[in-house]
């Protein structure tokens, strides 16, 4: 049996961060600029 399983109940720290939730998005940058038609770049 593994005990050192990593994503486990125990949470071992220096593990990989939780990743940020997109439930709560800052309100400081525009929601999804992603999803603005594609601009097309001029060289």
């Amino acid at each position: 049996s593994a005990i050192n399983q990593p994503g486990r109940a125990s949470p071992q720290p220096g593990g990989l961060p939780p990743p940020i939730s997109p439930l709560r998005p800052t309100p400081s940058i525009p929601p999804r600029p992603f999803e603005r038609p594609p601009v097309p770049q001029r060289n």
